[in-house]
């Protein structure tokens, strides 16, 4: 089955010498978007004349960057293909818009410093009274082409190539994103999508939000010690979470740092719900005062939409959500959904190509007592969690077999939900989410740790699962913390060996019906 296309061509269109470190700067940061730039540089040789080449290129290309700054570059010659008045940018954004593709301009803020050439400088320098116009009708013409761009296309201004490369990233991320689910979609149209369900009950008992016992919950996992040693996670769009939608306005998650993308067949206007409110809350919940902070409340999250108000979803949006996580640069991936059909391994090539391109992809082993393969937790391409309790026993409604490669504390977890409150849930997705935000402080100690490495080191640090009479969690499976696998990845090979803790007490709490 073909893997959905993952690289577009982005063509970059500029005058040179005045944009150098412009384009540099845009060229690595589409690169480090995983995209292909096309741009002069890289045209080599060819048998045609120079305007031939470019359109060909241009018309080749799923996206065109154009950046105008004080320079009109050269125009092409009616003798060589051009009308002797348009400049080879203009040409090339021309054949863009023909072509029906994608056009962002950026235009550099007449008011900003410059310390390059202006159009208009040439004038000091010229020796000819046909040079004189020729630099005339430079300025005029380049005057024109901006106006042109105004009329075809929504611009955006510039003050330097920082401010440039930043605003193309963001201009640039929901056309990625929209892209994805398109491929997914055409990759996937001749399979039945199969519904698959996020969680079996979203009846909880809401405890008092005066005691939420989240710092009981962080301290069990040495969430404190982590952030020592690793002196946080710096803020960034590498983290997802697919999901529904979460109620941002929620406490915990106010001073977040949080956006969103509906990646459903049927996109449409839905209610926040609890179960994404939680889970974005357990990763980078951030209430004044410290009051409820996630694992990572001083990172970014993009929530990718594939649920619906009856929190279920399909084998379809959850792979075209992966498709665009993969697409938006994310790093690690929080997938707290899944089901134990067999049909839904039909959908594991997009998960090989995640994982082919550095993608930690993290999920729920599923909360149905039994030893099953839970998809897509199941597939080798991503990391599966199960649950246990405060007392390091596994949780009695978790899945267990060797296909799962960590566990952690998914037993009356302090969770965020409806407008204000709080509540103590229990479930598989809730360990999910402890995982992938360790995996991300773990990758902020060692960035060049594989999915192989991370899974070495998750099996190897942290305390035995503490057994008990009927026992069905593989052997040597280990219990999350987060400290000791951060230490552990200062090695690329995951062989340090970190501190080992003492299992705290359980507390008291309310449990709530179980949620994968």
């Amino acid at each position: 089955m073909r893997v959905p296309r993952s690289v577009f061509d982005i063509f970059l269109s500029s005058t040179s010498a005045d944009l150098q470190m412009h384009r540099t700067k845009v060229s690595d940061m589409i690169a480090r978007m995983r995209q292909c730039v096309i741009r002069m540089e890289t045209f080599g040789a060819k048998p045609i004349k120079p305007l031939s080449v470019c359109k060909n290129e241009v018309q080749k290309c799923d996206a065109l960057i154009v950046i105008v700054s004080h320079r009109y570059g050269w125009v092409p010659s009616i003798e060589e293909g051009g009308d002797g008045i348009r400049s080879i940018t203009w040409w090339e954004v021309q054949w863009a818009l023909d072509a029906d593709t994608p056009v962002y301009a950026f235009l550099v803020d007449e008011d900003a410093q410059w310390a390059g050439e202006r159009e208009q400088d040439r004038l000091t320098s010229a020796n000819s009274e046909s040079l004189f116009v020729e630099i005339g009708n430079s300025v005029k013409n380049l005057q024109n082409f901006r106006n042109f761009l105004k009329n075809k296309t929504t611009i955006d201004l510039f003050i330097s190539a920082d401010d440039l490369a930043g605003k193309i990233v963001t201009s640039l991320h929901d056309w990625l994103l929209e892209q994805a689910i398109t491929a997914e979609r055409a990759t996937y149209q001749s399979r039945s999508s199969r519904p698959v369900s996020a969680l079996s009950s979203l009846k909880v008992e809401l405890e008092p939000s005066v005691e939420i016992g989240n710092l009981y919950w962080r301290e069990q996992l040495h969430i404190l010690s982590a952030h020592n040693f690793s002196r946080d996670v710096v803020a960034d769009d590498r983290l997802a979470l697919i999901a529904g939608k979460a109620n941002t306005e929620h406490p915990a998650l106010t001073g977040a740092a949080i956006r969103s993308f509906d990646a459903r067949l049927r996109p449409q206007e839905s209610k926040p719900d609890d179960f994404t409110t939680a889970h974005a809350a357990l990763l980078v919940g951030k209430a004044s005062g410290g009051r409820y902070l996630g694992i990572l409340p001083s990172a970014q999250l993009l929530i990718i939409q594939a649920l619906d108000e009856r929190y279920t979803s399909s084998t379809a949006d959850i792979t075209a959500a992966l498709n665009s996580a993969v697409r938006s640069g994310a790093r690690i991936v929080c997938l707290p959904l899944g089901g134990a059909r067999e049909d839904l391994a039909a959908y594991e090539p997009a998960f090989r190509a995640a994982s082919e391109l550095g993608v930690i992809v993290v999920c729920a082993a599923g909360n149905e007592a039994n030893k099953e393969l839970f998809y897509p937790a199941a597939y080798p391409h991503c990391i599966s969690v199960t649950a246990v309790d405060t007392d390091g026993h596994l949780a009695a409604f978790s899945n267990y077999g060797n296909w799962i490669t960590a566990s952690a504390i998914g037993v009356e977890v302090p969770v965020a939900v409806e407008n204000d409150s709080y509540s103590r849930w229990s479930g598989t997705s809730l360990a999910c989410a402890a995982v992938a935000g360790a995996v991300a402080i773990m990758l902020k100690s060692n960035p060049k740790l594989t999915l192989a490495g991370i899974k070495k080191i998750l099996r190897n640090t942290g305390h035995k699962i503490v057994p008990d009479k009927g026992m069905r969690a593989p052997n040597g499976l280990r219990i999350l913390d987060i400290y000791g696998a951060a230490v552990a990845s200062k090695d690329t090979l995951g062989n340090s060996q970190a501190p080992q803790r003492v299992p705290k007490r359980k507390t008291r709490g309310t449990r709530a019906q179980n949620i994968h």
